[in-house]
């Protein structure tokens, strides 16, 4: 058959919004913003603390933890992959699977102006994470002095344009990085200081106001100089104190650290603002002389970060990671294991295929001992009354009736990353040493471990460690076990309903699984927790069964704090050693009020959108959506689109094969996609188009086909051009 395929990276339209120069920056305005270089997720009110204030299983005075920003260098930036529409590859490419450690995400390159693609946006809004951009002047950068440009009123034209970009593109706030001095020294201080204030201020008008965020970063001082801190001192105080926030230089000490804490406290800057620079790359010993440093010293960066993360956590301070996908682009054979090990502290592999040969520099005890994960605070995932996944990753494999050529490709969703879970109860180093211990059993998830599957966590169980001719027996009865699965902090008032989808495994039938709420209380200065335990039914291997529950524990001041698997043996199970028993299949959870309801919508007016563009460029698919009367939802719970109202996206098939996604009212159509034609007559071609929209809630509302008449010249004429990739036949 002839297949459509995803668009690849000849076709690829300008999905990035980015601009180089003073006058591109100028010039910009917000009727320029291309509707699909928009994000459209809201960003999800998270509880701002951190897990440990609702848990005592780790105290923060004894396991203190330290918000974490993260700063991605990627190559340079901006890659097909992180298309909002997808496109297909031979590899996963870097995505961040650890959101819930994550206080902030800035998308860094070397241009003037670098606003994060909107699918990092949508990704990271999902998972309660803000998105800066990044505003960077550079030794090179010309006519830099235009930014301390004021008009008649004293205000600074290009901050109130920094902050209208956020507010066009959707994302949070901003990273200032001013590599170079002005060559006009005068009142330098006061006119950046001035400059930062009214870029806050622009900010703070708009309806997100205290989720955005200014950063500035440690290079230029009052004095008018670059001269890295690599700290929070005098040269840098007063920017600082008009940001609100801290980026500091990579080649800190604890020194510093210990003295910007004081001075942050004596000038009354917040601890959690003051992020210290962390070089992931400094681990390397390839680079040409200078080398990188970064905390600690020796060996700092790389698979030691969490080393880094765990010393400011001890201080109260931030950590920011630079360039955290390193373990692709270092390690492009082992990405995501290495990524495990940073994140986890699961063991290296043994055969990393990088240039550091000399010395062996990334396997080192301190990145078992302290990983990430660890040390950097989690958030709760959700906000206090909605919570929602059907476990997508950023990659899946196509169908093959997906694909445009015989070899096996992947296809980027990014923009569609949901909030993934915990797989294992305990943390990676422990998990790996099991093996080596005493037999027992562990339970354990597997998170769509074939990409082409339905998206999907497998809660499984095993026997590990050495028990050789142990008869089942020997084990207790009636043991209970509890997979984590998400951190929450919901108030159970009793108002909360949650839907959970999922498949019994038929070899599971004689176990008694299912999931469970944990619940908190510190009413009265006693910290209470009980368990709310739901056993499922036993359902069919083919089918997925839908079970609601409705939070039952309505005593004042409990918090729903952790959702996870549960599961009983009943020992009448006859698993040995090595085996692994499938127990449960999950695909969606949602959790909401139960009167929060978005109603009835409808999908209409599917139809090529008229943009009088030239030959050169294809035609965009676009639509409508309605409700009746009574649908506008008016409960403040559940998450509302500026642009897509409560549709967190739009999935588009031509012809009836699935072809990529849109985070706005348009669609690209690429002409790859139209190569199948199912009717052709006269000097016209006709198409199916269906679209249907995904709700934040994971309901879904379809279109129905549409039949759209399409001048043949226009394929023909893109083909002559180039922009058509080649017919394939599978």
């Amino acid at each position: 058959m002839t297949a459509f395929g995803f668009h690849n990276a000849a076709e690829e339209v300008e999905d990035f919004a980015h601009l180089s120069t003073f006058d591109d920056l100028e010039r910009w305005t917000p009727e320029s913003v291309d509707s699909v270089q928009r994000a459209n997720i809201p960003l999800m009110r998270r509880s701002t603390c951190g897990v440990h204030q609702h848990q005592n299983q780790h105290p923060e005075a004894e396991n203190p933890t330290a918000p974490l920003m993260l700063c991605h260098d990627y190559k340079g930036g901006y890659h097909p992959y992180e298309s909002a529409q997808g496109i297909d590859l031979k590899q996963e490419e870097y995505c961040c699977e650890y959101m819930q450690y994550i206080d902030s995400f800035i998308y860094f390159s070397h241009k003037l102006v670098s606003i994060p693609p909107p699918a990092w946006t949508n990704a990271l809004h999902r998972n309660g994470v803000k998105t800066l951009g990044t505003f960077i002047i550079e030794s090179q950068t010309p006519n830099v002095e235009e930014l301390l440009t004021q008009d008649d009123h004293g205000t600074f034209p290009y901050a109130k344009h920094l902050a209208c970009i956020a507010e066009c593109y959707g994302f949070d706030g901003w990273l200032l990085n001013l590599e170079k001095p002005f060559s006009d020294r005068r009142d330098v201080p006061v006119k950046v200081t001035g400059f930062i204030e009214c870029l806050k201020r622009e900010m703070v008008t708009k309806p997100k106001d205290s989720d955005n965020q200014v950063v500035w970063y440690d290079a230029l001082t009052v004095q008018n100089h670059v001269d890295y801190q690599n700290g929070l001192t005098k040269k840098n105080l007063d920017f600082v104190k008009a940001a609100d926030s801290l980026f500091t230089n990579y080649t800190w000490t604890k020194d510093h650290a210990i003295k910007a804490k004081q001075l942050a406290k004596d000038s009354g800057i917040m601890l959690k603002n003051v992020f210290f620079g962390i070089d992931v790359w400094a681990q390397n010993v390839n680079f040409v002389w200078p080398p990188r440093v970064t905390y600690p010293a020796l060996g700092g960066g790389g698979t030691n970060t969490g080393f880094a993360v765990s010393e400011l956590a001890k201080l109260k301070l931030s950590g920011a990671m630079f360039a955290p996908a390193w373990t692709f682009e270092h390690f492009p054979k082992c990405s995501r294991a290495v990524e495990s090990s940073v994140w986890e502290g699961s063991k290296l592999p043994p055969n990393l295929g990088c240039d550091c040969k000399l010395g062996h520099p990334h396997d080192t005890h301190h990145y078992i001992e302290h990983p990430i994960t660890m040390h950097a605070r989690e958030y709760p995932s959700g906000s206090s009354q909605f919570f929602f996944t059907d476990f997508s990753r950023a990659f899946r494999l196509q169908k093959r009736e997906e694909r445009h050529t015989s070899s096996v490709n992947i296809i980027s969703q990014l923009g569609s990353q949901s909030i993934l879970p915990h797989t294992i109860p305990i943390p990676r180093p422990e998990w790996e040493r099991m093996d080596k211990g005493p037999p027992s059993r562990v339970i354990y998830g597997e998170l769509n471990a074939k990409l082409d599957q339905l998206p999907r966590l497998t809660f499984l169980t095993k026997i590990v460690g050495h028990a050789k001719g142990r008869s089942r027996s020997d084990e207790p009865k009636t043991l209970i076990y509890r997979l984590p699965l998400f951190k929450l902090s919901m108030l159970a008032d009793g108002t909360l309903i949650a839907n959970i989808t999922y498949r019994r495994d038929i070899r599971s039938q004689t176990c008694s699984v299912g999931y469970y709420f944990l619940y908190a209380s510190d009413a009265d200065g006693q910290h209470e927790t009980t368990y709310q335990d739901i056993i499922l039914e036993r359902g069919s291997l083919n089918e997925y069964d839908n079970a609601c529950v409705v939070g039952q524990v309505t005593t004042p001041n409990f918090l729903l704090i952790e959702l996870g698997l549960y599961y009983k043996d009943d020992n009448d199970n006859p698993l040995v050693e090595s085996d692994v028993l499938p127990l449960l299949h999950l695909t969606k959870i949602l959790i909401k009020p139960h009167d929060a309801s978005y109603g009835t919508y409808f999908i209409s007016n599917v139809r090529l959108k008229d943009l009088n563009l030239d030959f050169r460029n294809p035609h965009r698919l676009t639509w409508d959506y309605t409700s009746t009367p009574n649908s506008s939802s008016k409960s403040t719970a559940t998450p509302i689109s500026k642009t897509t109202g409560p549709f967190a996206e739009f999935r588009i098939s031509i012809n009836g094969l699935y072809v990529g996604s849109a985070h706005s009212l348009e669609f690209v159509l690429y002409p790859r996609y139209l190569r199948d034609r199912a009717d052709a007559g006269g000097g016209d071609v006709a198409f199916g188009a269906e679209v249907v929209g995904v709700m934040f809630d994971g309901e879904r509302v379809s279109s129905g086909e549409t039949w759209i008449g399409l001048e043949e010249d226009w394929v023909m004429i893109d083909e002559k051009c180039g922009i058509a990739a080649t017919e394939q036949e599978q």
